[in-house]
């Protein structure tokens, strides 16, 4: 009896030991997926950043372009897109450094993100470029908010005491547009801005006929 007793005792001891190991490997796994799972989710965060401003860059807003344009495709205006690029940047950069032009693109965008509504996307276009997509947007809508971006930056961008200003062109989406065809509209109304004195916004092409194709 004494046997069969120590073989019960030594079973039982083995049993709970392999329980034992068994609930800590599970924990140890557990934590290992969480931790996996929450530096995926970081990656994949990061991968969607600028990193030096930290406002979605071109990849993420490529992706919501075409995502807005194809959920929204039903409404005209589809949405607005107000591409906007730093005048005279160069000159920034080569006067005072770049640790300086850093500083500026840095302050932009939170001047950016200070100004936009709620479910607008801003991010860093390129360069000194900056992008705004903003969903079932008119020429009018787009118009004040590219505007009160204009005017936030002559209040809050400076490159070492020198005001820092940008040109702004807008293009509004229709049911037809792709990505492409709407960015070459924003990117024409951007270039009839540098072209017609900078620090300025200008309007859809053809906004006064009602259209911008």
């Amino acid at each position: 009896m004494e046997d069969i007793g120590g073989h019960v005792l030594i079973d039982l001891c083995f049993t709970n030991a392999i329980y034992i190991t068994l609930l800590a490997g599970g924990a140890w796994l557990k934590e290992h997926y969480l931790t996996t799972s929450a530096q995926d989710a970081l990656l994949a965060r990061v991968a969607h950043l600028d990193g030096l401003t930290g406002i979605a860059n071109r990849r993420a807003l490529d992706q919501t372009l075409r995502q807005t344009l194809v959920s929204d495709s039903r409404r005209d205006p589809a949405c607005a897109v107000i591409l906007l690029d730093i005048d005279w940047f160069k000159q920034v950069n080569d006067t005072f450094g770049h640790a300086v032009g850093d500083q500026v693109l840095i302050d932009v965008a939170n001047v950016l993100r200070q100004h936009l509504r709620t479910n607008d996307t801003v991010g860093r276009w390129g360069g000194e470029e900056f992008l705004i997509i903003a969903p079932a947007t008119d020429a009018v809508q787009a118009q004040a908010i590219a505007e009160r971006v204009r005017a936030g930056m002559a209040q809050s961008c400076s490159a070492q005491g020198e005001p820092v200003t940008a040109s702004f062109g807008i293009a509004i989406g229709h049911p037809a547009d792709t990505a492409e065809s709407l960015m070459q509209r924003a990117d024409t109304a951007l270039y009839h801005a540098k072209h017609r004195g900078r620090n300025r916004v200008e309007p859809p092409i053809g906004w006064t006929t009602g259209s911008d194709c």
